[in-house]
């Protein structure tokens, strides 16, 4: 391999472990304080959208209200794909709930429960070992000499 192309791979691997990074600290907020809770639905909506990719898609707003822990009411809603199902319930009123994770004391900081982007955590996790292998990679060929 030319090293000007060892060179855009080193780069493009920096530049994706950055990424990674970022998108991932959100997940890993949830994981380390993120707060299960049963949540009153209040309205579901499906809709449609178009991207240039895929073309049209469907996807889900569900809007629901909930307690904090704190003992706040809110209400928020979250967006997912139409695939994705939701574990919804009734409760003693005959209302319907949904399972959510929250982070208490952050407004608009709540999801519906399952609803996870774990595939940056696994990218950010695969960039680090990808970065130590190219290390070892590197002080085996210096040393072998």
């Amino acid at each position: 391999m030319s090293e000007s192309m060892q060179i855009r791979l080193g780069g493009a691997v920096v530049v994706l472990f950055l990424f990674s990074l970022i998108s991932s600290c959100s997940e890993l907020r949830y994981i380390m304080r993120g707060v299960e809770a049963e949540a009153q639905l209040v309205e579901v909506k499906e809709l449609q959208g178009r991207s240039r990719r895929s073309g049209s898609y469907n996807y889900v707003v569900a809007k629901y209200r909930f307690e904090d822990k704190d003992g706040k009411v809110r209400t928020e809603m979250d967006r997912v794909s139409s695939r994705f199902k939701p574990e919804i319930g009734i409760n003693e009123n005959g209302s319907q709930t949904v399972a959510i994770e929250y982070q208490s004391g952050i407004p608009n900081r709540s999801r519906l429960k399952g609803h996870d982007d774990m595939l940056w955590v696994y990218i950010f996790l695969g960039t680090i070992a990808a970065g130590a292998a190219s290390v070892g990679w590197f002080l085996y060929t210096y040393y072998k000499k």
